[in-house]
This record gives structure tokens, sequence and C-alpha cells, in this order.
């Protein structure tokens, strides 16, 4: 199936930009493609069906186009990010390639780590092609040394090994790298990584959404690791314009009763889009929030909590709030 678009392409040299379709990868890519465009690239946001950002949202001039992903509703719903991830890869792989060899004046490619295939259907191209790590430096130093860890016991990781230091990557510990309670959990996982810094090691460069002030230690090792260009380019909310790429409904509400709180009072929770916890977790949360005695500004989204459905939940919590406590769906 042909990829789709509804606007013609610039004439200028563009950037194509291909961001993994979860809220926290796709607001990263987006800020990025803010600052490309100011300087003065034509920017294609090239993305999934699923979970497409609102194309009414993006910036003018910004170009869409949608890919056929054929991943299972059930899957891309699931906790099962590696087997997502994969899947997205192989199914994705032949339409990004056929994307790309039409699309006329491309300078560059820009794909979320996790895009491997794409990354190098790239390269095999001709094109060149950076990848973004939407988080730190430190985290994809994690990447880079799994195998390592694997092979020297940290992985997987122990619950009676929580704080046991990581000596290959101070000051991290145990409880710091990837927890899975599954042994094919884990063997998806490592093999998403495999598959991701061999990909990375044979682009044109990565872009880390960080600063050299709090990380330049993992930045530079970084680089002698890979031995390409590493760009630390962030925060890219500070150096970009606000892009509204929510993918759930916001609850401005909040808004107004947040004005009205002191300065810095307010404890604000949110476990993001992705994240699932159990109804224990929800309940020790909950315990933890009223027992700060502060105001509290907390998101419980629809499928925050495995196999609870947490709407009837949120009315009857938010029903019978002290006027210190605000509980919303998901906020602005």
């Amino acid at each position: 199936m042909a990829p789709s678009c509804d606007h013609p392409s610039s004439s200028r040299p563009g950037a194509v930009l291909l961001p993994l379709p979860y809220q926290g990868h796709i607001n990263a890519m987006l800020r990025l493609a803010a600052v490309l465009h100011a300087r003065g690239l034509a920017i294609t946001i090239l993305h999934t069906k699923t979970s497409a950002p609102d194309r009414q949202k993006l910036p003018p001039g910004y170009e869409l186009v949608t890919i056929k992903d054929d991943v299972p509703p059930e899957l891309a719903a699931s906790d099962d990010v590696a087997a997502f991830v994969l899947a997205l890869n192989r199914n994705c792989a032949a339409p990004f390639r056929e994307y790309l060899a039409r699309a006329g004046r491309v300078s560059c490619v820009v794909a979320d780590v996790d895009w491997f295939a794409p990354l190098a259907t790239a390269r095999e191209l001709g094109v060149p092609a950076l990848a973004l790590m939407t988080s730190s430096a430190a985290r994809f130093r994690v990447y880079l040394a799994f195998p390592l860890l694997e092979e020297r016991g940290y992985l997987p990781v122990q619950e009676a090994n929580l704080d046991t230091p990581v000596d290959e990557l101070p000051p991290l510990l145990a409880r710091d790298l990837y927890r899975v309670t599954d042994a094919d959990g884990f063997c998806a996982y490592a093999d998403l990584l495999s598959h991701m810094v061999e990909g990375i090691r044979r682009s044109s460069g990565i872009i880390i959404n960080t600063f050299d002030a709090i990380e330049g230690t993992h930045i530079e090792e970084i680089y002698r690791d890979i031995s390409i260009p590493v760009f630390a380019i962030g925060p890219l909310h500070v150096i970009s314009p606000y892009v509204d790429s929510s993918l759930l409904i916001q609850d401005r509400s909040c808004l107004e009763w947040l004005d009205a709180q002191p300065p810095k009072s307010v404890v604000y929770v949110s476990l993001g889009s992705l994240v699932a916890i159990g109804a224990r977790d929800l309940t020790e949360l909950a315990y933890g929030l009223v027992d700060s005695k502060r105001p509290f500004l907390c998101v419980v989204r629809p499928n925050l909590v495995r196999g609870l459905e947490t709407s009837e939940l949120l009315r009857e919590l938010q029903g019978g709030m002290p006027s210190t406590w605000r509980i919303v769906s998901w906020a602005p």
C-alpha cells in the first residue's frame, strides 16, 4: 500500500523525521522538527498509522505522511514494548524504502533510535541518517553495555541486588537498569537492543536530548564507544517552540486550579503515557501523596492500572477530593 500524504512536497531540501509511535518519543521528535524547520529545512513527519499525530495540530509547512504498519491492535496496546517495536521494524521496512526511493530531495533522515530497519534502509539508499535518543545519555550507555551487564550478572536484575553499584557505569545502581519480570520479555528486549545498537553504530550520527553540563562524561564515553558524531543538543523543550503533539485528550480545567496554588507548592505526578502499574502500586502512590500533606496534581490515565478501567474510579475520586488535590485523566 502506498504511503498517503495530503500536502505537496517542498522545493527546499528536506528532512524526513520518523518518531516512534509513543507520546514521549513523538514530543521530542516534533521539538527537533521545529528546530530544523526554523533553520530552513522542509519537514516531513513520516509516521505509522498506529498513534499518528493529528495533522491539524502540526505547524504550517509540515508534511505528514503515514505508512502502513500492520501491527495487531492488541500488540500495540500491550505492555510488550520490545515485541511491538520489533514488529514495527519488520513491517515498516518495505513501506519506508518505497517512500524514500521516490521522495525526491531528502537531505537527511532522522529516526528514533528504535527504528533500526529504516536507519539501515536510508544508508543503503545513500541518504544520511541520524538517530535520535529522546532520553538521557546515561540510558543510552546502558543500551550499549547491555551484553556486558548480562555477562557480569547485573542483568536480569534481581530484587535482592537492587542497590548493587554498577561499577562499569557509575553512579548507576542495579535498580537503574532495565527490569523485566519474565525470561521471554528479557530476551525480546535484548534482541531489540542488539539490533538498535548495531543500527546506530552504522548511522551518520546520534542526536541526544541532553547537554554537556549534566552528562558530559556519558557523552564522551558514548563517542569513544561508537565512533560516530554525537550531538548533545538538548533540552529540546528549551530551544524549540511548543508543538501540541498530545495523543490523549488534555484536561485543561486543572490549569485554573494550579494557578490558584502558592508558587512551588504542588507535587505533580505523571507516569507518562506508556507505563502500566498494578492496583497495589496505585494504592501506595495514593497513600504517599496524602501523607505528603502537600497540594498535588496527579494524572490517572484510562489504561494506567493493569486490569482496571480507571474512568469510573477517576469520577469517584474527583467527586470527593479536598480542594488541595486534583486528579485528571491527562494533563496539558
